[in-house]
């Protein structure tokens, strides 16, 4: 017999606790005989879960609180493990693959948006399970993150082209597998997209580039600007800046001390920030920051 709780959503039945309704799901990957799902249940709000089909519950990562599904919520569930299994038979039949030898990781991307990527990793864990994942990633540089973040530092192939994936240069891009599959595919823009992410285009291709994406993107500054430059959050456009590669770290409340989010760090050479600044801080507005790209001697030739 059900016996609902307070949230009435859920109930318990032969002393296990039930999700009635899920309201959205999506399936983002499998791994070790789980789906990892994202779910927004009520008065739980939108998290990750692994689903064990053959239990018929779900549960967060290392917690050993299970939900129990029922008739109904499981078939949001199933409905979206269906969904991922197509579009990853969608993507390996019809976009570019990236293999090699020495990289113990496949990986699939595509154009969303001129701007957007999908990509699917397939590799094996340490510990022999095979993974399965699909990311949405809003940038290329999102993209090149996810795809570094699964390759093994521990094996010498994978952590050298690690590393060429995250800090590619003049010398060490033609070995860069996204740039040969851009280039084998004949695809200009990503080729654009790649030399502009690793901050080795010129003007002229960067002038293409904005063109091609419709945006206004923000050139690397010379070495001159390897430097911390404070501006105000209020006034910064985040979104310039995520479409110009900038990686911004959050800083967590418990280590403000003396500190404020109503500032950011930006260094314009490497395009990296912290979205927190010391209180005393001297700092500018970003349209004054902008102003540095103004002058053609600031960027980097």
């Amino acid at each position: 017999m059900k016996e609902y709780l307070k949230n009435k959503n859920e109930y318990i039945e032969d002393g296990k606790r039930y999700i009635e309704k899920i309201k959205s799901c999506t399936c983002r990957g499998y791994e070790r005989g789980k789906y990892l799902v994202i779910c927004k249940i009520q008065q739980r709000g939108n998290h990750y879960y692994l689903y064990d089909k053959k239990e018929g519950y779900i549960s967060k990562e290392l917690s050993k609180n299970r939900f129990y599904l029922s008739d109904i919520s499981e078939k949001s569930i199933k409905n979206s493990i269906d969904e991922f299994n197509s579009d990853v038979e969608k993507i390996k039949s019809g976009f570019p693959c990236v293999n090699s030898d020495t990289l113990g990781t496949t990986f699939y991307y595509r154009h969303t948006e001129n701007s957007s990527y999908d990509v699917l990793l397939e590799f094996v864990d340490k510990e022999g399970e095979m993974k399965t994942y699909i990311y949405n990633c809003r940038t290329l540089g999102d993209m090149i993150s996810k795809i570094a973040g699964e390759l093994n530092k521990d094996n010498e192939d994978e952590a050298r082209i690690k590393k060429i994936l995250l800090d590619s240069d003049k010398n060490t891009i033609a070995e860069n597998p996204l740039y040969i599959s851009a280039v084998e595919t004949g695809d200009k823009l990503m080729q654009k997209q790649l030399r502009f992410h690793y901050r080795i285009c010129d003007m002229k291709e960067l002038s293409l580039l904005e063109k091609a994406l419709g945006k206004k993107l923000l050139p690397a500054l010379n070495e001159e600007f390897d430097r911390n430059i404070v501006v105000d959050s209020d006034t910064i456009d985040s979104s310039l800046l995520s479409d110009s590669g900038y990686r911004i770290l959050h800083r967590p409340y418990f280590a403000m001390k003396d500190s404020t989010h109503g500032k950011w760090t930006l260094n314009p050479h490497k395009k990296t920030g912290v979205d927190a600044a010391k209180n005393d801080d001297p700092s500018m507005a970003f349209i004054d920051f902008l102003e540095l790209f103004d002058n053609p001697e600031n960027i980097i030739k």
